[in-house]
């Protein structure tokens, strides 16, 4: 049985739209996601720019600070220099009075045992004189030989003796001699450290004269500069807030594009689960369209060959009858009236290969298949840009002594000195920001003691902060001790709990003596009264 046109072209069609790929579409957000990206890289030049600018003017302000900066280091560090000098001036000048001390204490008590050497000696000569005893006197006694032997015997031990004490006498007055002229020598040396005490009292005092000097000229520009030091730290915090603000906006650039790309992972994912359910229905479909066509092809051809085997009965009787009726001398023609439709039903019948090849296709369902309503439409997806990963900071790590360490900080310690404490951690400065340690006033000279053991890793002069000492406790624990008059220590110097390691002054720009103070746990500075006793 032949198909129609109609038939074959819809079939055609119903192939094409079950087994064509998708096709490739434009994806409508492609185009703004391009577009987002390159605003918001626009945005991060523009930025950056500004931060740029922003250093710039900071580093062009700090330059015309300098000058002034650098005079005040040079006297302030001239002055500590001296301080430090007087106050080894100082600790030699105790020493060298210990010195004499013990000195004069030494030729007191060799002098006392030289008088009683010299008081023995000559209470033996008087005994000896008075006594009359000599070798000659006993030999010319007359007396017995033998008691003039052990009398001989016994004044030469009281010989030997009185020799030994004689010795010992000349001993005496030697080292008596020596101590004495050690002491003179530390005298003079004890005058020389007075006159070179005393000069370096004289140098200090021009060094702090011309230092006030140099204070009372810089007044004015201090005060400008304080001003513009508040200007600053309002630009520092714009600077911050602008840092802030961009990497909150890239925060929310990467947080968007995952949430994009997210949302089209599961777009994807939904988009393959419904091609699957639609090539799941289409296969289905296809076995049953395809067992159908089998079954009525099975069932047309079972039919047929039962029509042929009835035809092949039918016309096998027939013959019978014919061959019956031609044994009884029937006419001939009957015969071929019986042949004839036997030899032309071949031509009317279909071979049984023909009807099984040309049946299952009359049988075929040729109706137009809508394709079903889950079935996906064709969309290609645009990929979101990748996000750029966030900036690190690198931080270079700061050195550590080695000896002195000891094992971080603990609650309970003692203050760097006594004094009333003018700012505290956290508060508000009058110029902006907040406070991070603490400010105590302390008279010029005043000794700064180290709140615990640790190991002196910076001490130097420090623009903002004059004379400034740090020392590393271990655990990552700095104590920062700043604005001080001199420095006592020096960079390597173990230090023990409580042991002065500066004289507190009014460096790096302060108006009033004190001491600042901060403690810091890897780099970030933290309240010291978190450790200090109550």
């Amino acid at each position: 049985m032949n198909l129609r046109p109609g038939v074959l072209c819809r079939l055609c069609l119903l192939w094409l739209a079950l087994l064509a790929p998708p096709l490739a579409g434009a994806a409508p957000d492609a185009q703004q996601v391009s577009d987002s990206q390159r605003e918001a890289q626009e945005r991060r030049k523009e930025l950056q720019q500004r931060i740029r600018t922003v250093q710039q003017e900071l580093e062009l302000r700090e330059s015309e600070r300098k000058e002034a900066a650098d005079a005040l280091r040079q006297s302030e560090q001239a002055l500590s220099e001296s301080t430090r000098r007087l106050h080894e001036l100082a600790a030699q000048e105790r020493q060298q009075q210990a010195e004499l001390a013990r000195l004069e204490s030494e030729v007191a008590a060799v002098q006392q045992d030289l008088a009683q050497r010299r008081e023995i000696l000559a209470q033996q000569l008087h005994e000896q004189y008075v006594n009359e005893l000599s070798p000659w006197s006993i030999w010319l006694s007359g007396g017995d030989p033998q008691d003039n032997g052990r009398n001989l015997a016994y004044l030469d031990y009281v010989a030997q003796a009185r020799a030994q004490t004689v010795r010992g006498l000349d001993a005496e007055v030697r080292r008596l001699e020596t101590l004495q002229a050690e002491q003179r020598a530390g005298s003079e040396r004890l005058a020389a450290l007075n006159q070179d005490a005393e000069a370096q009292r004289r140098q200090r005092e021009v060094q702090q004269r011309e230092r006030a000097a140099v204070l009372a000229r810089l007044e004015d520009r201090i005060r400008a500069q304080r001003v513009e030091a508040s200007r600053l730290s309002r630009d520092d915090e714009r600077l911050g807030q602008l840092v802030d603000d961009l990497g909150k906006q890239l925060e929310a650039a990467r947080r968007a594009a995952e949430v994009r790309r997210q949302a089209e992972l599961r777009r994807q994912e939904e988009l393959r689960q419904a091609r699957a359910k639609a090539e799941a229905e289409r296969q289905a479909r296809l076995a049953a369209a395809r067992a159908a066509a089998q079954q009525a092809a099975a069932e047309k051809a079972a039919a047929d060959r039962a029509a042929a085997a009835r035809a092949r009965e039918q016309e096998r009787e027939r013959v019978l009858a014919a061959r019956d009726a031609t044994s009884q001398g029937g006419p001939v023609s009957s015969l071929r009236q019986v042949e004839g439709p036997r030899l032309s039903a071949p031509e009317s019948t279909p071979a049984p290969t023909e009807l099984a090849r040309q049946e299952p296709v009359e049988t075929v369902d040729v109706s137009p298949v809508e394709p079903p309503a889950s079935a996906p439409v064709e969309v290609s997806v645009a990929q979101a840009p990748p996000t750029s990963p966030a900036p690190r900071v690198s931080v270079a790590p700061g050195g550590q002594g080695q000896a002195g360490l000891s094992n971080g900080l603990r609650t309970g310690l003692k203050a760097p000195l006594t004094g009333q404490v003018l700012a505290r951690y956290g508060t508000q400065k009058p110029d902006g920001g907040a406070w991070r340690g603490q400010l105590i006033a302390a008279p010029e000279g005043t000794p700064v003691r180290v709140i615990e053991s640790g190991t002196v890793v910076y001490a130097n002069w420090l623009r903002g902060f004059g004379n400034i000492i740090i020392v590393d406790h271990g655990k990552d624990y700095l104590s920062v001790y700043a604005h001080n008059q001199s420095l006592l220590k020096q960079v390597g110097d173990a230090v023990a709990r409580q042991e002065a390691i500066a004289l507190a002054g009014a460096t790096g720009g302060q108006v009033d003596s004190g001491l600042y103070f901060e403690v810091r746990h890897r780099g970030t500075p933290v309240d010291p009264a978190r450790f200090m006793a109550r």
